[in-house]
């Protein structure tokens, strides 16, 4: 199993940006020890790292596709389907501080409020700041599906909490108990907590 810890990452990530803001004279950003977050790229990565959400799905979600108080995730399917998902409780509280410092109807706005993000080229220097030789977005959702499956999740479930379910199973999962796959999702995030 994958254990991405992109910590190090950041904090080079902030360093570079300050310094280069200091020779051009402007004012440097705050500390990401003294602010939560500072830019998109740890949220995102939390949250892609506990749904399964490719880049692009991250990137293009609305405010209405998450529901923070029940903690759960609207998933599109590739056929088109929407399904609620559960959120860990660490998705669930960055989404709450990130969306406590930004604005617009999309959770990761672009240079405007109405643009998507693209964070390929960001990505690629955070996990090479880190040391690490590449990690993809297959890479994350492989690591996400090995974690719960290590954690006692049916194959059903896994699929389900993807987006890669067949319908027939999808409207089963939707009737199961969402406090069994929340405790799935919860025990597969506290998997990269523990040493």
């Amino acid at each position: 199993m994958l254990q991405f810890n992109l910590s190090k990452g950041f904090v080079l990530r902030g360093q570079a940006q300050n310094a280069e803001r200091i020779a051009r004279r402007q004012l440097p950003l705050p500390d990401l020890r003294a602010v939560r977050y500072v830019d998109h790229l740890e949220p995102m990565y939390l949250l892609m790292r506990d749904t399964a959400l490719s880049m692009h799905d991250c990137a293009t979600l609305t405010i209405g596709d998450i529901d923070l108080k029940e903690g759960r995730l609207l998933k599109r399917t590739r056929d088109y389907h929407e399904r609620w998902v559960p959120l860990s409780e660490l998705a669930r509280s960055t989404c709450i501080q990130w969306r406590s410092q930004t604005d617009g109807q999309l959770l990761f706005a672009g240079k405007s409020p109405e643009t998507t993000l693209d964070i390929r080229g960001a990505w690629h220097g955070l996990v090479s700041d880190a040391g690490f030789a590449e990690v993809n977005f297959s890479a994350l959702r492989r690591d996400f599906m090995m974690r719960l499956l290590k954690h006692g999740a049916e194959r059903s479930e896994i699929l389900f909490l993807i987006g890669r379910s067949p319908p027939r199973e999808e409207r089963r999962l939707t009737a199961h108990n969402m406090a069994t796959l929340r405790k799935l999702v919860e025990k597969a995030s506290r998997a990269l907590l523990q040493p």
